[in-house]
């Protein structure tokens, strides 16, 4: 009998064709199995106070604006991310997460559509507001080999039925590179910060966004190539725990600034990939400067790539 409730659940799960509610399904039980496993550290409770207010201040917003309701995609989308990375002992910071979630969402648009990931922009804002309450830990579920392998399992599903599994091993590949060329890592620093249940759910859901991940195929390899970059940028200078956060939105407001001069033309490239590439090579450009420049000071030994954490936002290089 458990055969056969298990198949119809899965058959009935490959035949969504809705990539929004593939993604929420899938991360849903990535949390549901999370909190019932242990590997989450949030309280019923506190899920209940998250999901709850995005479900409600998203559905109040949806009818003002549309004037009827419709399936809060973006609410549960939310409410999972930040319940599954947000830390805090005060119920009232997840509340206000959650809300700062759906406003973004509704509120910071371009052309016509939200630019930011609404939960890991609403979980960067409590970050440099609350620094001493709130902890976000991407890094989280280290050497667990569960949540590891249902994050890969259920993402790439997902991602396959999305055509977006070509974005997913451009952010593996070139966040492997950039960690090994540029970085003093070993396979003890790779299995710290890669193999992590977390770790997949920002690279297999995170970065795949249906909304505002970019359409075109290039423009999208340039995109995603920019987020390690960037994360290996800032990582000396911003807690590295949160500078993976701060690097997903970075690139998600640059492509807002990019997309002003896609209709200029450029010598070299494509007008519609031009400002993004020129800014994936100023960006490896600087991490190689910064990395050589490290090394030097350092007596050939490239900088750790686990050694700038604290109970703050911004941390000493």
């Amino acid at each position: 009998m458990e055969k056969v409730e298990t198949s119809s659940i899965w058959s009935a799960f490959k035949k969504i064709d809705d990539p929004q509610l593939r993604q929420n399904i899938a991360v849903g039980s990535l949390l549901v199995g999370g909190k019932l496993f242990g590997y989450i550290n949030i309280s019923l409770w506190n899920i209940f106070l998250v999901l709850g207010t995005a479900v409600l201040v998203d559905g109040y917003l949806g009818y003002r604006r549309l004037g009827r309701v419709v399936f809060p995609h973006s609410a549960l989308s939310s409410g999972t991310g930040i319940s599954i990375f947000l830390v805090t002992g005060n119920p009232f910071i997840y509340i206000f997460a959650a809300l700062c979630a759906i406003l973004s969402k509704h509120f910071l648009h371009f052309k016509g559509k939200h630019f930011l990931n609404p939960s890991y922009s609403a979980m960067f804002l409590v970050l440099i507001l609350f620094p001493l309450d709130v902890f976000v830990n991407p890094l989280q579920w280290e050497g667990r080999a569960l949540p590891v392998i249902a994050a890969i399992l259920l993402g790439l599903f997902v991602q396959e039925r999305a055509k977006f599994l070509d974005g997913i091993l451009t952010f593996l590949v070139s966040f492997l590179v950039f960690l090994f060329a540029f970085t003093n890592a070993n396979f003890e620093d790779l299995h710290t910060l890669v193999l992590t249940g977390s770790f997949f759910i920002i690279a297999i859901y995170g970065i795949s966004d249906p909304v505002t991940a970019p359409r075109s195929r290039l423009r999208r390899f340039l995109f995603i190539v920019q987020i390690p970059a960037l994360y290996f940028l800032l990582r000396p200078y911003i807690n590295e725990n949160y500078a993976i956060f701060a690097a997903y939105l970075g690139v998600q407001a640059l492509d807002v600034v990019f997309q002003q001069f896609q209709d200029k033309q450029w010598k070299i490239f494509p007008p519609h990939v031009a400002p993004q590439a020129v800014a994936t090579i100023f960006m490896i450009m600087g991490l190689a400067y910064y990395s050589f420049g490290y090394a030097v000071d350092h007596g050939g030994i490239r900088q750790n790539v686990l050694d700038n954490r604290c109970n703050k936002l911004v941390c000493a290089p």
